[in-house]
C-alpha cells in the first residue's frame, strides 16, 4: 500500500513538472513566433515555477486517489490531461494567464498531447517498474 502511494506521488510529480515545463516553454516560443506579446524567457520560467507551486497538491492528490481507486487501470497521461483542462480553465478565468493567453493554452494542450503520446508509446508504468524506480 505504501509503495503504491509513493508510486502515485512519483508519477504525479513527473507529470506536474513535465506539464508545467512544457507549457511554459512552448507558450513562450509560440508567443515569440506570433510576435503577439512582450513576454521574456525569464517570465516564462517564472510562470513555470508558479504553476508548479499552485498545481503540485492537486496533481499529487488526484494521482493518489485515482490510482488507489482504479488499481493501475488508468493511464497517468489521461489523469494529467483532465487536470490540465481544469487548471487551464481556472487560470484563464482568474486572469493568471494574462500575456497572450492563446499561446499558453495552445502550448499547454500540445504538451498534454505529447505526454499522451509518450505515455502510450513507453507505457510509463511498465518502464518505471522495469527500471526499479517504483515497486
Amino acid at each position: 500500500m505504501a509503495t503504491k502511494v509513493l508510486h502515485s506521488l512519483f508519477l504525479g510529480l513527473i507529470f506536474c513538472g513535465g506539464q508545467s515545463f512544457g507549457e511554459s516553454i512552448l507558450g513562450f516560443f509560440i508567443t515569440v513566433a506570433r510576435h503577439s506579446s512582450d513576454i521574456n524567457f525569464e517570465g516564462a520560467l517564472m510562470f513555470m515555477w508558479i504553476r508548479i507551486a499552485m498545481t503540485i497538491i492537486p496533481y499529487l492528490f488526484v494521482f493518489v486517489i485515482v490510482d488507489l481507486i482504479t488499481k493501475d487501470r488508468m493511464r497517468p497521461s489521461f489523469m494529467s490531461l483532465g487536470l490540465n483542462v481544469i487548471i487551464l480553465t481556472y487560470f484563464y478565468h482568474t486572469g493568471l494567464i494574462q500575456k497572450d493567453a492563446t499561446s499558453f493554452i495552445i502550448g499547454s494542450l500540445l504538451t498534454s498531447l505529447v505526454l499522451l503520446i509518450i505515455d502510450k508509446e513507453s507505457r510509463t508504468r511498465k518502464v518505471l517498474k522495469k527500471n526499479r524506480v517504483i515497486q
